[in-house]
């Protein structure tokens, strides 16, 4: 995603992005050598963009960063929806071989809203996202039955709701001039997953909620920053929420069945800038 910021009067900054997505999918279900599943689906999107707007509201810096500091940056930002179409030649699906298998999928559009409060040494952050992720509704598998030649379609259902994120930080900072800094997250995202269509590939029908520790330090012309994450979460699917009965229930012959689903998730992030100025 090439960006470009512009520095506007006021002390607003804009920001846009023209956004390329590539993307591929890979299922597997079943046993070795006799799978009902098996299908590696790749495909890409190059008309989709972000846009965002900072706008510092206070700001007070003189002096070392750790004497007078008291800054205060509002900020919004947009995500445009993605549809990417992914395709392949050959693979198997309801336990048959397919030939030309394509579907889509979409990335949601979703608004940004954030608030960052620097304070001497210490700095307080929040975040609020809306994700449309209703958008993700139902998608097609389609391609052709080798043995029968027969065109098959067959709808993974997904009918989302959409979703709240919402984020919080703090950060302080430690030495003389402030150059290194520790930092402290949570974030709570909302259920989006349908109970009624689970799937052990993705995110349970439940909260999630993600805690992150990181720290960085300010080299002047460079900085370089270290975190990890840890998002955890989990739902109980009944018979009764995949009731194949219910009238309210497409058919869904991509879904799993009731159980016990969870996602525990860790990540480690490092990062390095060198400003040329």
């Amino acid at each position: 995603s090439p960006g470009f910021g512009f520095n506007l009067p006021g002390r607003v900054r804009l920001g846009v992005g023209y956004r390329l997505t590539y993307m591929t999918l890979e299922r597997f279900q079943g046993a070795e050598g006799s799978p009902g599943l098996d299908f590696e689906l790749s495909g890409i999107n190059v008309a989709s963009f972000r846009a965002g707007v900072q706008w510092t509201a206070i700001e007070d810096e003189e002096g070392a960063t750790g004497a007078t500091r008291n800054n205060l940056e509002l900020g919004a930002a947009y995500r445009h929806r993605t549809d990417v179409d992914v395709s392949n030649d050959t693979g198997i699906a309801l336990a048959q071989e397919f030939s030309d298998i394509t579907s889509s999928f979409t990335l949601p559009a979703k608004l940004n809203a954030g608030i960052r409060w620097d304070h001497q040494r210490l700095g307080l952050v929040a975040d609020f996202e809306y994700t449309l992720q209703s958008q993700n509704d139902t998608s097609s598998l389609n391609g052709t039955a080798v043995a029968s030649m027969a065109d098959v379609s067959v709808d993974n259902v997904f009918k989302w709701s959409d979703s709240i994120t919402l984020r919080s930080g703090l950060e302080y900072r430690l030495m003389e001039e402030g150059q290194l800094a520790i930092r402290a997250g949570y974030t709570y995202d909302g259920e989006v997953t349908n109970p009624r269509y689970p799937t052990a590939f993705g995110t349970p029908a439940a909260a999630t909620h993600v805690i992150t520790a990181g720290a960085g330090y300010d080299g002047g012309a460079w900085e370089i920053n270290l975190a990890g994450a840890y998002r955890f979460g989990e739902a109980t699917i009944t018979d009764a929420d995949v009731d194949p009965m219910d009238p309210n229930r497409d058919t869904c012959q991509f879904c799993s069945v009731a159980g016990e689903y969870s996602i525990g998730l860790m990540g480690l992030y490092l990062d390095f800038s060198y400003d040329l100025n």
